[in-house]
């Protein structure tokens, strides 16, 4: 994850090295590009989010309205995330975005993600009883 180097000089010919300066390669900023899927029904069961993008790396997490969620590292590209039920409870749009961990902590764009209002389901009333 960290890249941490000492950078040195070398003259030829001579037995003399610099001391050596740090020099720290931060995580670059991810980019999500998609999301799958990129909605659900509200009040549904947990699912696993598929977030494909540009420079994840190694311990990024993937933040669900701010929440960070269970994340598996599959590629610098590809990044799943399990959502539960609780984050499921009520119709909303979601922002989603990734966080790639120090040296450098940096955030990536938001994508927003649909949690859909569940289907009404409508039964036709009983007629009991009906008189002239």
């Amino acid at each position: 994850m960290e890249s941490r180097f000492e950078i040195t000089v070398d003259n030829p010919g001579s037995t003399i090295t610099s001391p050596g300066v740090p020099f720290v390669v931060l995580n670059p900023v991810p980019e999500i590009i998609s999301l799958s899927p990129q909605s659900v029904q509200q009040n549904g069961t947990w699912f696993t989010l598929v977030v494909t993008g540009v420079n994840f790396v190694d311990g990024a997490t993937v933040l669900w309205n701010g929440q960070p969620c269970v994340t598996t590292y599959e590629s610098s590209s590809r990044l799943t995330a399990r959502i539960e039920p609780d984050a499921l409870a009520e119709a909303r749009m979601v922002s989603v975005v990734v966080y790639n961990p120090e040296p450098g902590g940096r955030i990536s764009n938001t994508v927003l993600f649909t949690v859909e209002p569940s289907a009404q389901v409508f039964l036709p009333f009983a007629l009991q009883s009906w008189s002239p």
